[in-house]
């Protein structure tokens, strides 16, 4: 047996979609999480939003990307994340995180040992069955759609 022992057990967050965001050419889905009890402030996110936003590649939509991302602000019980992700070479899903403790006065890039959590996946596994239905399924890419629906 390992000394990994979890501080508490899971249980789920809240979460909403706060709608699609644009940005140039962009469409960019925004979720935000954040712990049970407490309340969901926009604001403190400001600046790790800009530094997510100057990472998105142009010209955002090719032959291969539909210009759709997607933007979680996680409040979350030891920092703030911002996650953005985009769909890119038709299926992939280009990940960057951006991290906040509660001692940092700025967001910075996700040291190695920093990455999306278990609530996180919960969107993101949420927006791929949306873009597999939606995108690169059966019938023909249906980008307003996609960006109409929610993972949450």
């Amino acid at each position: 047996m390992t000394g990994f022992k979890p501080v508490r057990p899971f249980a789920p967050r809240p979460n909403r979609y706060l709608g699609a965001l644009p940005r140039k050419d962009w469409r960019i889905k925004r979720y935000a999480i954040w712990l049970e009890g407490g309340t969901f402030d926009e604001a403190r996110f400001d600046e790790g939003i800009r530094m997510a936003m100057r990472t998105l590649p142009e010209p955002a939509v090719t032959t291969d990307r539909p210009g759709a991302a997607i933007l979680i602000l996680h409040q979350g019980g030891t920092a703030d994340y911002v996650v953005l992700a985009w769909w890119d070479s038709e299926n992939e899903l280009p990940l960057h995180v951006w991290v906040r403790k509660p001692d940092e006065a700025n967001f910075r890039p996700a040291a190695s040992s920093e990455s999306v959590c278990v609530w996180d996946l919960d969107v993101l596994w949420g927006e791929r069955q949306l873009y597999v239905r939606h995108m690169i399924g059966e019938s023909a890419p249906d980008l307003e759609t996609y960006l109409s629906e929610s993972a949450v």
